[in-house]
């Protein structure tokens, strides 16, 4: 795969076949192109695997804030793991609070006052009810799992009146 174009289409990724002497043909729109007289480079852009579950795209800078905040110490960082470590698409964590404290052999008090600050410091903010039990959603600042187009509608959300901050935890 190469990244071609210029203008409109600057940065289309194409598939190109070799024809030699220079020329190249664009398998997907068939267009022969050579290569000596087209301005600019081409990058080329290997395949990557495509991951069904087990990942998500984390922000480092947040990470740094989430260590230095010294009231994330102890069960509130791990139940912040737990949940991160459970995310689903577009952010979403459905897990109810038993089993949080069951998987990690605390109280539900204790996960509940964990669950409490996590969402006063904007790290997670309730998300619709799922049963009894809350569903939770991570703040966008701290990572994001999902497509990109419908990470930056959420922080055009998150970035509204009465949403959670964009800015990440409040310094202590």
């Amino acid at each position: 795969m190469l990244t071609i174009g210029k203008g409109a289409e600057m940065g289309r990724t194409a598939e190109l076949a070799s024809l030699g002497n220079g020329k190249a043909v664009d398998t997907g729109t068939g267009e022969i192109l050579d290569l000596r007289e087209r301005p600019g480079m081409f990058v080329y852009v290997p395949a990557r695997p495509k991951w069904a579950e087990g990942w998500f795209m984390a922000i480092q800078e947040a990470f740094v804030a989430l260590a230095k905040d010294k009231s994330l110490s102890g069960r509130p960082m791990r139940v912040l793991t737990y949940m991160m470590g459970r995310l689903d698409w577009d952010n979403y964590i459905t897990l109810s609070q038993v089993e949080i404290a069951g998987e990690l052999d605390l109280h539900r008090q204790d996960v509940n006052a964990a669950v409490k600050l996590l969402v006063e410091r904007g790290i997670i903010q309730e998300g619709p009810k799922n049963g009894r039990s809350h569903s939770y959603r991570l703040n966008s600042t701290y990572g994001w799992k999902g497509k990109t187009i419908n990470l930056k509608e959420r922080r055009m959300v998150e970035a509204l009146p009465g949403r959670i901050s964009t800015e990440g935890p409040p310094e202590h």
